[in-house]
C-alpha cells in the first residue's frame, strides 16, 4: 500500500509538472500565431 501510495504521489506530481509545461507551450503558440 506505501509503495502504491508513493507511485501515486509521483504521478500526480509529474502530472502537475506536464500539465504546466503544456500550459506554458499553449501560451507561446498563441502569442505566435
Amino acid at each position: 500500500m506505501i509503495i502504491t501510495s508513493r507511485e501515486e504521489i509521483l504521478n500526480s506530481m509529474d502530472y502537475q509538472t506536464w500539465f504546466q509545461k503544456n500550459i506554458s507551450t499553449l501560451n507561446n503558440v498563441e502569442l505566435l500565431l
